[in-house]
């Protein structure tokens, strides 16, 4: 139960991990919620400023070597970059990306297959 993660009242919210031999699947499940958008963070750098399109094939998104495959009925992903403060020593930063994936309208379900590629 991941629901209290997040402050808001009367949300359900699961997650199952599951362990294949070559694979992460990752699967959240929500209760009353109006919408979800889910998002990764990695710190694993761009080589330079990216767009979807450098990342992303059909339902895959693709990082440094590793891919996640988006598994349910969710809009198109959304990339960005952000530059995020590092726990610890003062004033270190780290360029971070974040991948946003939100549910199409009426989704409550949505797994996530990553894997070495």
């Amino acid at each position: 139960d991941i629901a209290g993660a997040y402050d808001i009242p009367g949300l359900g919210a699961v997650r199952r991990l599951e362990w294949t031999e070559d694979a992460v699947i990752l699967t959240d499940a929500f209760e009353n919620a109006l919408s979800v958008t889910e998002r990764f963070i990695t710190i694993l750098p761009p080589d330079a400023e990216i767009s979807l399109e450098d990342v992303t094939e059909g339902n895959k998104i693709y990082v440094k070597g590793w891919g996640m495959e988006v598994r349910g009925k969710a809009l198109k992903p959304r990339i960005s970059t952000e530059i995020h403060r590092r726990r610890g020593p003062v004033g270190v930063t780290d360029k971070v990306l974040l991948i946003d994936v939100p549910l199409a309208p009426g989704e409550k379900e949505i797994s996530f297959t990553i894997r070495k590629r």
